[in-house]
């Protein structure tokens, strides 16, 4: 209903002076809404009731797709530096949520005019994704605990709203598809957040005995 009214707000003189108060309750409910999700992620994790729904789709292309939609959202200028074709049988919408959340957290603590890196690298049987900011880093002191639940970094809580769980579910989401997650940092070098994905049997060309996930995570 919000939305519908926000896009009418738009439309009228009349209405025009409404437009930035209606935009700023759609942020709001979609703000709380994300509250909401993180909270049930985290009992269905405390519970081990996370469940997976895998199929087999390119990484690169979700991260491609990722990358373009978040350039409408944020102020830095997102790179894409090295994204190879790269299959994996995993959950297309929960990597894309760590994707989300990874991108998310780079614009929350970079500085606008700044660039977020997206990239891709492989190791052995893995694929790696790293998300790289030039912000102020996280002190080495700290950087054991970034995923832990509900922990934030202190030096940015007037910069970033939210429950510090964010992470804590990025990592038991890729800890469930075998991979890794980590983090390089320190102050004032800005930090690269990575994860792993264990490779598709098949790398290149149309995998065999497999459907190509879509853009909605479902079966062709």
């Amino acid at each position: 209903s919000l939305q519908v009214l926000e896009r009418q707000s738009r439309k009228t003189e009349a209405t025009h002076t409404l437009h930035p108060f209606v935009c700023n309750s759609v942020k709001q409910v979609e703000r709380l809404s994300g509250l909401v999700t993180d909270l049930l992620d985290l009992t269905n994790i405390q519970a081990g009731k996370l469940v997976l729904k895998p199929t087999t789709f390119k990484l690169n292309e979700l991260i491609e797709n990722v990358t373009e939609e978040s350039r409408m959202l944020y102020m830095q200028e997102l790179i894409l530096e090295h994204v190879p074709v790269a299959w994996v049988h995993a959950d297309f919408n929960r990597v894309r949520q760590v994707l989300d959340n990874l991108i998310s957290n780079a614009a929350k603590y970079a500085p606008a005019e700044s660039r977020i890196v997206i990239s891709m690298t492989f190791q052995d049987r893995d694929v790696q994704v790293n998300v790289r900011d030039f912000g102020p880093g996280i002190p080495e002191a700290k950087a054991p605990y970034i995923f832990d639940r509900f922990y934030r970094v202190k030096e940015a809580e007037n910069v970033a709203q939210g429950l510090g769980l964010g992470l804590f579910i990025c990592r038991e989401i890729i800890n469930n598809h075998h991979g890794k997650i980590g983090l390089h940092s320190g102050e004032g070098q800005g930090s690269t957040f990575w994860f792993t994905l264990p490779l598709s049997a098949q790398t290149a060309g149309e995998p065999d005995g497999f459907e190509v996930a879509i853009a909605s995570g479902q079966p062709v």
